[in-house]
């Protein structure tokens, strides 16, 4: 028992690591955001704070580069809004009225709390977006370049816009308070609410859930496939109601809430759902019989007017080039594109990520009963320095020196399993769309792993989630490997493995 605090103080320092840099980033953007206006004094407000919000997404950017991971930039969505509406304020030639303090309190209100919910699910510089992994295997070398102009700068843009609506609440009197401030206080708050509701539903269900295969389909995940985005768009819609309450002249804003809402319509949610399919089988399901935004509730889609959604599919298909039919391709051509031997690429950062997902899981627990749990799930938890997907004779193999191979057919069936520390449960192997999805079922509890062959045919995203009635949260994390012929093994490999 004595050893078990050491991994658990390396994981809080690490993590207390990574903290400090967000917060070092954040701080001297801030400090280039301040000089920015500093330069700009009796420039119009709205211009400072566009190229004063430009120059900290920059600072930003930097430290994305430096740490190779570009959800550095994450909370920026909902930090920079704080103390641009501040500013704005700030300029009101007699001081902020009850109009200004209201906006100020819902914007804070929200930022703050969007923020958290974002610390409470990060796991430190090791882990990335997965969408930017994805935008990172399509664009290769220009990776940066596009990061800069498609994951930094446009949603800077975005929110720029979005809160644009605001400045005549927050710099003059503008019209006396009235029902449409009333009604977009609702609106406002409303929407910090739902979007509140559903991350905490969210995580209490990811915490609880046996079946790593389950999809949260209670409370108002039952109602909306999305209801976390519902909440964010209708914020938006809520901050435009009250720019329009002061001035009627600035209704054209609406540009903004425009925007967003098709951000999340076009691209967010369908790029979500094409993840979900990966992971979830019975996710087709789900998006015939529930609406994907706004919540109501479930009925199967009518598939009798397809016209009308005609123009969503084309612009769909124009900003996700790479989405594919549920279905996938051929199991012939995935067996053949999976088939081969890969190697760790994802080093120090993505290693240190087991350790640390392992604690979290058994946080909460009875210090023995803790510590018995987190040697168990070390040992099953270990990294390996390779893998060699194979399919033969109708059976999936996956193995590697750190484990017993698994082998299973490859129609789904369950086959007996053992690992090397002699533990049994029942093991089925099939691909679900275009991923390799292993299920250990054992009396204890549950293990997952999605292979996930990236668009480069090179890169393998390995996520593992393990899941029991024993602990209180499940344990998840992703590894990366490349194809021999492609990788660059980064040396010092334990060999170890998520399997089993």
């Amino acid at each position: 028992m004595s050893e078990l605090p050491a991994p658990s103080s390396a994981h809080r320092t690490g993590h207390r690591r990574a903290l400090g840099t967000v917060a070092l980033a954040y701080g001297m953007a801030l400090a280039v955001a301040l000089a920015t206006g500093v330069s700009l004094r009796g420039r119009s407000p709205l211009l400072v704070a566009a190229l004063a919000d430009a120059a900290a997404t920059v600072v930003v950017f930097l430290f994305s580069v430096r740490h190779d991971n570009s959800s550095v930039y994450d909370p920026y969505w909902s930090l920079a809004p704080i103390p641009l509406a501040a500013y704005w304020a700030a300029c009101a030639p007699s001081g902020p009225g009850p109009r200004a303090v209201l906006v100020l309190a819902l914007v804070t209100a929200w930022g703050v709390r969007l923020t958290a919910n974002w610390l409470a699910r990060w796991r430190g510089l090791g882990d990335e977006d997965f969408r930017y992994a994805e935008i990172r295997s399509r664009t290769g070398r220009l990776y940066w370049p596009a990061s800069l102009v498609g994951i930094h700068l446009l949603p800077t843009a975005w929110v720029f816009l979005g809160l644009l609506p605001v400045w005549p609440a927050l710099s003059g009197p503008g019209r006396p308070l009235g029902a449409l401030d009333a009604i977009a206080l609702l609106v406002t708050a409303g929407g910090i609410a739902v979007e509140a509701v559903a991350d905490l539903q969210l995580r209490r269900f990811l915490r609880s859930r046996s079946d790593p295969a389950a999809a949260l389909d209670t409370g108002l995940w039952r109602l909306s496939r999305h209801p976390n985005y519902f909440g964010e768009v209708t914020f938006w819609w809520g901050l435009w109601l009250f720019g329009v309450a002061a001035d009627r002249g600035w209704a054209w804003t609406a540009v903004g809430p425009v925007a967003i809402t098709l951000l999340f319509a076009l691209i967010s949610i369908p790029w979500m759902d094409r993840r979900m399919l990966s992971r979830h089988p019975g996710w087709a399901a789900r998006m015939a019989s529930t609406s994907a935004l706004v919540p109501r509730p479930g009925r199967p889609r009518d598939a009798s007017r397809p016209g009308r959604w005609l123009p969503v599919a084309v612009l769909c298909s124009l900003l996700a080039p790479d989405a594919r039919a549920a279905d996938g391709p051929p199991a012939d051509e995935l067996r053949r594109r999976y088939a081969g031997e890969y190697l760790f690429a994802g080093g120090e950062a993505e290693r240190a990520q087991v350790p640390a997902a392992v604690e979290r899981a058994v946080d909460g627990m009875f210090f023995i009963a803790r510590g018995i749990a987190y040697d168990r799930l070390m040992k099953s938890c270990e990294v390996c320095s390779r893998y060699t997907l194979a399919f033969e004779s109708g059976k999936v193999s996956v193995a590697g020196p750190c484990q017993i191979a698994d082998v299973s057919p490859d129609d789904g069936r369950e086959a007996d399993h053992r690992t090397k520390h002699d533990e049994t449960s029942q093991l089925s192997q099939r691909f679900v769309g275009e991923t390799l999805v292993q299920n250990f079922r054992g009396d204890g509890g549950s293990r997952k792993v999605v292979w996930t062959l990236l668009p480069d045919g090179d890169t393998l995203r390995v996520q593992v989630t393990i899941s029991s009635g024993h602990l209180p949260h499940a344990v998840d994390y992703t590894l990366t490997y490349r194809r021999r012929s492609a990788s660059r093994p980064d040396g010092g490999a334990a060999d170890a493995g998520p399997p089993g």
